[in-house]
């Protein structure tokens, strides 16, 4: 195994943690619980005691169904996608851990940098993420992590067909448009994986620069 790679019982592990909580979002789980809980709830009626077998059955089916529909639906699971925003210290760029537990980032002089780190499990064989910011900011990556990836800076998509280095950073330079004549201090960037349509990872952008 190459060095930073991932084995496979970690892939699994991630993939799941990550179907999980995917999951748990959605609120499915209650919805399964509940209706497995009033199926199998209807056993107790003397008419349909008799088939109170199958009745588990469809409760235990009912369960099972809503898991693979929602992983079907959601995946791939197995990226795990960590952000680190920067903020002007002195005219140097240091880790701002507040903001990066806020999910916030600042614009400072019109800018700032967002450092990122994926994990991508051996259970993936592709990826397509999109950085997303709201039209009043732009955001480019500083360079292409790797040379298998494919980087697309007109639509902000890092995207790779064959995966074969599944360990990387890369930095994120988010910067006002100037293009857009507006005094709004509030934006928006998110990052999503195109695949899934799911989004890996959403931030308040706010310009502190006035």
């Amino acid at each position: 195994m190459a060095s930073g790679d991932i084995s496979y019982r970690s892939s699994i592990l991630l993939s799941t943690r990550k179907f999980i909580s995917h999951y748990r979002a959605t609120n499915a789980q209650y919805v399964a619980v509940t209706g497995a809980s009033i199926i199998f709830g209807l056993s107790g009626l003397p008419s349909l005691q008799p088939r109170q077998n199958l009745l588990a059955i469809l409760a235990l089916l009912f369960i099972i169904i809503s898991i693979l529909y929602h992983y079907i639906s959601g995946r791939p699971f197995g990226i795990d996608l960590s952000c680190t925003p920067t903020h002007l210290v002195d005219g140097q760029r240091q880790p701002d851990k507040i903001a990066e537990n806020r999910d916030l980032l600042l614009l400072q002089d019109g800018s700032c940098t967002l450092h990122g780190h994926i994990q991508l499990s051996k259970l993936i064989s592709q990826f397509n993420i999109q950085f997303s910011p709201s039209n009043e900011i732009n955001a480019d990556l500083r360079n292409k992590p790797k040379r298998e990836h494919t980087y697309l800076p007109q639509d902000g998509i890092l995207k790779c067909e064959k995966v074969s280095e599944r360990n990387f950073p890369w930095v994120l330079e988010i910067y006002s448009n100037s293009s857009v004549s507006t005094n709004d201090r509030y934006h928006k960037l998110e990052l999503i994986d195109l695949d899934s349509n799911r989004t890996l990872a959403r931030f308040d952008v706010i310009d502190v620069s006035y």
